[in-house]
């Protein structure tokens, strides 16, 4: 992928419209969260005691807030231009940024299901081609509350994001008009109250449709999302200026490392505590991913400065290559059986190639991108 499709899973990469570089820090927690969704899907060479269900559902969501977040951060301060005419360009570029990829990672699955091989024997028959392939293949997989996990499994991501990506110019466009409020405390207090309503909106809307398939109308309904795509476009717009604008002094340096230190922590030990069952889909991340993304799109402290480094920037970088390499990289290993698992060490082996293969690939794809 090239530059801007690298940093599709957050939509817009942050540091392209700030000053310094006090975004890229944003760029390996995205790596982060790459690493619990590999997990879930490696979890049958899992070698260690980890939530790693738990885990996925709070990464998805951090990503679904991330790509708002970042998208409202790049619109700050922009003359942003609505109509039909600009939508579609928009949406355009935002297609031809992910779908070769996505296309030739989709295409590989449907070889090792069997799905062409009954199209070619069929004597390509248009009859023979599964509706599900070519859902898949039109990125609508999310619409339809059966086979959104089929062929490349996280495909459904993108066919949910493309969606919320329609918001982009319009809340973009509102952001910059009610920015120019000049009352500083009706302005923030009103960013604020936003989030909170949406928030509120999330909890009822899981909550009455608690006896429904949540696992499509929770997790994979693209208007599920919109509540916590909107809640990050709005925490992006409103904490940009101080992330450009506020400059620390050392003591408050060691303060924000300690809140950074801290955020991390409390995200990994919410996995413990999920909640009853209608909650840990969407609703019991909300806090500690807000928590992340605050702390870090400030990035004042001393763990923002190390995810600042050159190599966690380049992880992050690939994530979204890697987000969507990973799945072939371990039917791969599970078709042929390339390390058995009942061999000493045979889980920690498979795990960490599928994880290496996933990351090496990633990178030589987004290399021969730029």
């Amino acid at each position: 992928m090239g530059k801007e499709s690298g940093e599709y899973m957050a939509t817009e990469i942050v540091q392209k419209n700030a000053t310094g570089k006090r975004a890229e820090q944003l760029q390996f927690l995205r790596f982060l969260a790459f690493l619990n969704i590999f997990t879930m899907h490696a979890d049958s060479w899992l070698f260690f005691t980890y939530p790693a269900g738990l885990a996925a559902n709070a990464a998805v969501s951090f990503f679904f807030m991330l790509s708002g977040l970042v998208t409202g951060y790049s619109a700050y301060g922009k003359e942003i231009k609505i109509g039909i005419k600009e939508e579609f360009q928009y949406m355009r570029k935002r297609i031809v940024s992910v779908y070769p990829l996505y296309f030739l990672t989709t295409l590989f699955c449907a070889f090792l299901s069997g799905a062409i091989a009954g199209i070619v024997q069929s004597g390509f028959s248009l009859g023979a081609v599964p509706k599900q392939l070519v859902r898949n293949l039109l990125l609508i997989q999310s619409w339809f509350t059966e086979g959104f996990f089929s062929y490349n499994v996280g495909g459904w991501f993108l066919s949910t994001l493309l969606f919320l990506n329609l918001l982009n110019l319009p809340v973009g466009f509102l952001l910059n008009k009610f920015d120019k409020l000049q009352n500083r405390i009706i302005k923030y207090g009103a960013y604020f109250g936003a989030v909170i309503c949406l928030f509120g909106s999330v909890v009822v809307y899981c909550y009455l449709t608690q006896n429904s398939d949540m696992e499509y109308w929770h997790y994979v309904f693209p208007p599920a999302r919109i509540m916590e795509y909107l809640s990050g476009m709005i925490m992006g717009f409103a904490l940009r200026p101080a992330a450009e604008k506020w400059k620390t002094k050392q003591w408050q340096r060691v303060i924000f490392t300690v809140l950074e230190m801290a955020v991390l922590v409390y995200w990994v030990n919410a996995l413990e505590s999920p909640g009853n069952y209608w909650r840990n889909k969407i609703v019991s991340w909300l806090v500690p991913n807000t928590l992340i993304l605050v702390a870090f799109t400030l990035g004042k402290g001393y763990i923002s400065d190390l995810f600042r480094k050159k190599c966690f920037v380049t992880l992050g970088d690939c994530s979204f290559e890697a987000y969507l390499i990973h799945w072939v990289v371990i039917v791969i290993f599970t078709t042929f059986n390339l390390i058995p698992s009942e061999t000493p060490y045979g889980n920690v082996t498979a795990f960490f190639s599928c994880l290496f293969f996933s990351i090496a690939f990633a990178y030589l794809t987004k290399g021969s991108r730029r």
